[in-house]
């Protein structure tokens, strides 16, 4: 027979102390003998009631516990505060004790200090007791060497006071000679300071004395210029002498056997010594040709020694003059780049460089009471017709008579613009040379057949209480030519329209020969009115004119014909033709404000 209990792991019951069930942290089973008991609810395993807890309690313990956690929290927070305090105050009173420590170890060091000084004193009092029983012989001996060293010691300062009272004196001495050398010091500073000054108005003045003796040589030169050319009364001419172009240095072209003599005479003949061929197919006799100039410009010369001579006539045309100048040569020999030159500073032509030299000019006699008005016009002759280079609609021109007398010559219809700045003008250069009749030629790829004209008007006023309104009026005139070429060298350019064109530079050049050698004869009748060209050029060729010939000639040996022809008549006109008297126009004098117009009137309309 089996007994109830044996079925319960716990044998003695869960009341007991040696429960299985609560060793094995397991509930009671069914056959425990806690559930059969009627006691089971008594049952104190907590592994048998944890599950059987209601969930209201579980709340309850839950809020319990944050409540107690709460209360330890605030308690915490307590004690840290509370500890805070205490550790202040512990750290305070440590910091006083540590402060009655020193003052106490400060005291125990002076007592320490006395008790040595008593020992001492106490011990000098022994000493003093044994010196009572020195003898009084021996104290007087002292004392009486005492007295021996202080008047030694008082002797010695005595020298001492005499020696302070050289050395006070002496210092005293040298503090005056200190003062008068500082003194003087100054006053050598200011003698040099006003010195410096005195060089600085020295070299200002004579700095002034040489802008005077320069501009007085300058005066005198021009005054010379112009006596010589009144003088004189012939055209001038420079020959310029072009280098050879980049292309024609890579072709290796020959050049003709030219010498400079000196600044205005040039030989020229053939490199291999041959003789040349005159324009007729005639021989030219002898191996070399000398010419005479005015002035000749080698290869090497610049843009800007060129103008600095021609500077002088441009001064003339501002002065009140009448001034012209054209260029002259064979095709490719360099007439345009010498009057109009590139766009760049360097390398600006005679006609550019012009209006510069106008303008820097009449900044100078600005401030003399002088005012200056400029107005240029711009024309062609092309094909014995006159165009004009500023205006794009064709129009009819002619040249006519201002005056019985016969040299005031003006142009019909033709634009007439003021120029307020060298910009404007260069402007309006630009337009001309856009405008102007261009061509190919076995010479020069862009070869000018037109001849160009521009021509500038120079009107300065200034008004005097005295002597009411002074104007002067100068005309310049730049020409360019077309070049002249051989037909039979050029070949016949096609189409006809520049074979024409080159038969009309050719006539028109020729005439202007013709008119050169009527002058040059004296020939009562000059043929003026055979081409265009020479009916403008009339009053500067025979007037009341200083006129210079830029005559261009070619380096290469291949075209030392043309140079020779060239060279023929720019040295006949320099030595030979002679032009009317030139005379400088009185300036006019107007109590009025009206100014009036002299010399050679303006090709306007």
């Amino acid at each position: 027979m089996v007994k109830h209990w044996d079925h319960c792991r716990c044998k003695t019951g869960c009341k007991g102390r040696m429960c299985k069930c609560v060793r094995t942290q397991i509930k009671c089973t069914s056959d425990c003998d806690c559930q059969k008991d009627a006691n089971a609810a008594d049952c104190n395993n907590p592994f048998s009631q944890e599950n059987d807890i209601d969930s209201s309690n579980a709340t309850e313990a839950a809020s319990s516990q944050e409540a107690i956690i709460e209360n330890l929290t605030q308690q915490l927070t307590s004690l840290k505060t509370e500890l805070k305090y205490q550790t202040e105050l512990i750290n305070k009173d440590l910091s006083t004790k540590n402060e009655e420590l020193q003052i106490l170890t400060q005291q125990l060091m002076s007592l320490k200090t006395d008790l040595k000084n008593q020992m001492e004193l106490n011990k000098g009092a022994n000493v003093c007791n044994n010196e009572n029983d020195v003898d009084s012989s021996n104290a007087t001996e002292t004392a009486s060497s005492q007295e021996a060293i202080i008047e030694n010691l008082t002797q010695q300062l005595t020298n001492l006071k005499t020696e302070l009272k050289y050395q006070t004196e002496l210092n005293k001495n040298l503090s005056t000679k200190n003062e008068e050398l500082q003194t003087l010091t100054q006053q050598l500073t200011t003698d040099l300071k006003c010195q410096k000054e005195l060089n600085k108005d020295l070299c200002s003045e004579n700095e002034e004395l040489q802008n005077l003796n320069q501009k007085m040589d300058k005066e005198r030169r021009k005054l010379l210029h112009h006596v010589i050319h009144e003088m004189k009364d012939n055209i001038k001419v420079f020959c310029r002498v072009r280098p050879r172009t980049p292309k024609e240095t890579k072709q290796m072209k020959a050049l003709c056997n030219i010498r400079f003599i000196d600044d205005c005479t040039i030989e020229v003949g053939k490199s291999d010594g041959s003789d040349a061929m005159s324009c007729s197919g005639n021989k030219l006799r002898g191996t070399k040709q000398e010419f005479s100039f005015n002035k000749v410009f080698a290869p090497n010369a610049s843009q800007a020694d060129v103008f600095e001579e021609l500077s002088l006539l441009v001064q003339s045309a501002i002065e009140g003059y009448n001034v012209c100048v054209f260029a002259y040569g064979q095709t490719g020999s360099g007439k345009t780049y010498t009057m109009e030159g590139k766009s760049e500073l360097e390398t600006e032509g005679m006609i550019p460089r012009t209006v510069r030299y106008i303008f820097s000019e009449m900044e100078h006699l600005e401030r003399l009471g002088w005012k200056y008005r400029i107005e240029a016009s711009f024309l062609e002759i092309y094909n014995d017709n006159i165009v004009d280079l500023l205006d794009s609609e064709p129009k009819t021109h002619e040249i006519r008579m201002v005056d019985n007398k016969g040299q005031d010559l003006c142009v019909s219809n033709l634009q007439i613009k003021e120029i307020h700045s060298p910009e404007e003008l260069h402007e309006y250069l630009r337009t001309a040379q856009h405008n102007r009749e261009v061509a190919a030629t076995q010479s020069n790829k862009r070869s000018s057949r037109s001849h160009l004209v521009a021509r500038m008007r120079l009107i300065g006023t200034r008004v005097t209480k005295q002597e009411g309104s002074i104007s002067t009026i100068g005309n310049l005139n730049l020409v360019d030519l077309a070049g002249c070429e051989r037909l039979t060298t050029e070949g016949p350019p096609s189409p006809n329209r520049e074979l024409a064109a080159a038969k009309y530079i050719n006539t028109s050049l020729a005439n202007l020969g013709n008119v050169i050698l009527a002058l040059s004869k004296k020939q009562e009748h000059v043929p003026y009115r055979n081409s265009k060209l020479t009916r403008l050029l009339e009053p500067y060729l025979g007037g009341n004119s200083k006129t210079l010939m830029l005559l261009n000639v070619s380096p290469l040996d291949e075209h030392l014909n043309e140079t020779l022809n060239s060279l023929k008549f720019g040295s006949n006109v320099a030595n030979n033709c002679k032009t009317g008297s030139i005379k400088r126009p009185s300036p006019r004098i107007e109590k009025q404000k009206n100014v009036g117009y002299l010399g050679v009137s303006p090709l306007r309309d």
